[in-house]
């Protein structure tokens, strides 16, 4: 019931727009106003049809000269004269019906003069708007209303003469329309009525319709370069600039066109107009209806009769010209209109969408304007009346503009919905993830320290152990000698502290404080020994992020070994410890001593002990060098390559 209603209110809608065909605003009225109908006409010879200077513009006529004939107005030369082109003077008499009061003030109003018109009043020139030759200003859609001064009237009781030269083209709606001549008050309220409705308000149109261009350009723009906004973008701008032809009298900058060349431009406007028009409705209707584009035979048609109509007007360099085919391009782009509203009216009922039923009603409101347009355009007889159709572009632009506008809204809302509802997804997500990382550190964190806890109790069993288990030995012998016992509980706590180094400092990761570390636990008991241990950094040594609890026990482990190497096999009585950094960025630690050196077959073919310390650098991922110096003792050389381990 309800797209029901919405249907039989378009017909109505219709049905009364229809009867607004050929309308007409009222005369002006009053008991002060005399309406001017009757009276004379004078035409001029051929070489007076468009002065080219000021000079050349027709004089007065004589009182009595014999080419005067009888007029009635309106007077329209498409009818009555339709190979007149160029002036023409009216003669009009009238006697007041009463005095005017002496400070009454009074005009002469000409609701149609077209093209232009220049007025006198009892052998005085009284004015005219613009110019009166070529190319002559174009007031054919104009009303012009004119000051009459008291001073020019005749006495009481004697007729007073109004003459007028009007300058028009053949085949143009050429003519006069009825004089109005009374109380100024009246007179110019009629004129601002007609000047509002045929010049303001047109002039709002074009200005609407062209702001709706601007916001077509910008949607083809944003959506991809639809053709569908591009044709009701050129369709928009046409139509905004075609109905300047109303509007302009005058063309901006002082540039002066032929008024022929502006009319072929004025009707070709609104022929392309409707060829465009009917590619966007198609268009339009196809996309309502979730279809493919146009097929071609369908963008075929419009843009046919757009070249077309394009060329029959293009090449007449003649009003008249143009007349022979304004009715058959008329009737066609008539049919070409019924073709495409027939189109969205059906697509309307199809979707019974509400958006899509204003764009339909606005379109039946266009149709029938154009049948107004059509009927105003093809009297011949008749002037004044007004033409509609721009006034009936700006609800379908308009309810077009809304219809996107709602689209477009709606994608946005769906956008930010969806952008919100998945913002709340991957929030989710992420706290998931997050969870699940905080309980993956935690069980490697665990895992870890259990598999350190496993390194480190294995590693006091293999070497604390054995210390403990020796010395527990040697004290259950009886009267064992203290200082071998001493000496094996001094390597258990060697052994402890090296275990509890390799745990200190992993913030930091710096095998300098690893090693300094060492050095001061060791020094003493070397010392003790009588073997001197030198210290030494060379350079700048960075910390080492590789560097953890495992790698940093393997690294004093091996170094303890040398520096136990060196006392034990090597007799050494002075041993240097060095780090230093190397031109590559590696580390290097160097133990140097200046004892007997290794024997060529341990070298080859080491122990037990060398074994382990080349398992513990394959562990840190160094390379191990065990030398001998040329003037004596052995050099441990460990270089750990930094960049790969980080």
């Amino acid at each position: 019931m309800r797209y029901r209603g919405l249907g039989l209110w378009a017909w109505g809608a219709f049905l009364v727009l229809s009867l607004l065909t050929g309308c007409s605003l009222p005369p002006p009225s009053g008991d002060q106003i005399q309406a001017l109908n009757q009276g004379e006409v004078l035409t001029l010879p051929s070489q007076h049809q468009g002065a080219l200077t000021p000079a050349d513009i027709p004089a007065p006529p004589a009182p009595g000269d014999p080419r005067w004939q009888a007029v009635s107005l309106p007077d329209a030369w498409d009818t009555r004269r339709p190979d007149l082109q160029g002036y023409a003077w009216y003669r009009l008499r009238w006697a007041p019906a009463m005095a005017p009061a002496a400070g009454q003030p009074l005009s002469i109003y000409l609701p149609y003069a077209s093209m232009n018109a220049q007025l006198w009043v009892n052998g005085q020139l009284l004015g005219q708007h613009g110019r009166m030759h070529e190319p002559v200003t174009r007031h054919f859609y104009t009303p012009l209303l004119f000051d009459l001064p008291h001073g020019v009237l005749r006495p009481d009781g004697q007729a007073n003469e109004v003459l007028v030269l009007l300058m028009g083209y053949r085949a143009y709606r050429s003519g006069l329309d009825a004089v109005y001549v009374g109380e100024a008050d009246a007179l110019q309220a009629a004129w601002r009525h007609r000047h509002f409705w045929q010049n303001t308000g047109t002039l709002i149109t074009s200005i609407i319709v062209l702001t709706v261009a601007v916001y077509g350009a910008a949607l083809w723009w944003r959506l991809g370069r639809e053709p569908m906004f591009g044709w009701f973008t050129v369709a928009a701008t046409v139509w905004g600039v075609r109905n300047l032809n109303f509007v302009a009298t005058e063309l901006p900058f002082g540039l002066h066109w032929d008024n022929i060349a502006w009319s072929r431009l004025s009707v070709s406007g609104a022929t392309v107009f409707i060829g465009l028009l009917a590619l966007f409705t198609l268009s339009y209707s196809r996309w309502v209806l979730s279809k493919d584009r146009l097929p071609r035979w369908q963008q075929a048609i419009p843009l046919a009769y757009v070249a077309f109509s394009v060329i029959a007007f293009g090449v007449q360099d003649d009003t008249g010209g143009m007349r022979v085919w304004f009715k058959p391009l008329g009737a066609g782009g008539l049919l070409l209109t019924l073709w495409s509203q027939w189109h969205l009216l059906f697509t309307a009922w199809r979707v019974r969408a509400k958006q899509v039923w204003a764009v339909a009603i606005s379109g039946l409101a266009y149709l029938a304007l154009i049948c107004n347009d059509l009927l105003v355009a093809n009297d011949l007889e008749g002037l004044g009346r007004l033409f509609l159709r721009q006034y009936a572009a700006v609800p379908l632009f308009l309810s077009i503009t809304l219809v996107w506008t709602h689209r477009y809204w709606q994608a946005l809302q769906q956008a930010e919905t969806l952008s919100g509802q998945l913002q709340r997804e991957v929030d989710a997500q992420r706290a998931e993830l997050e969870a699940s990382f905080q309980k993956l550190v935690k069980a490697e964190r665990e895992q870890a320290l259990a598999q350190e806890r496993e390194r480190l109790v294995s590693d006091l069993h293999d070497g604390l152990g054995l210390h403990l288990l020796t010395a527990m030995n040697m004290a259950r012998r009886e009267g064992p000698a203290k200082q071998p016992l001493a000496d094996t509980l001094q390597d258990c706590l060697d052994d402890l502290r090296v275990a509890i180094d390799s745990l200190s400092n992993l913030e930091d990761r710096d095998p300098v404080l690893l090693l300094g570390s060492l050095r001061f636990r060791l020094q003493p008991r070397l010392a003790a020994a009588g073997v001197q241990l030198d210290w030494q950094v060379g350079g700048e040594i960075p910390p080492q992020p590789w560097l953890d609890a495992s790698r940093a026990l393997h690294l004093l482990r091996l170094i303890q070994e040398a520096l136990t190497n060196a006392v034990r096999h090597g007799q050494a009585s002075r041993i240097l410890l060095r780090i230093e950094s190397t031109p590559e960025q590696a580390v290097r630690i160097s133990v140097v001593d200046n004892g007997v050196g290794l024997p060529l077959s341990r070298t080859e073919q080491p122990g037990h002990g060398l074994s382990n310390m080349h398992k513990r650098a394959q562990a840190l991922g160094a390379t191990l060098e065990i030398l001998n110096e040329a003037q004596g003792g052995t050099h441990v050389r460990l270089t750990l390559d930094a960049p790969q381990r980080v």
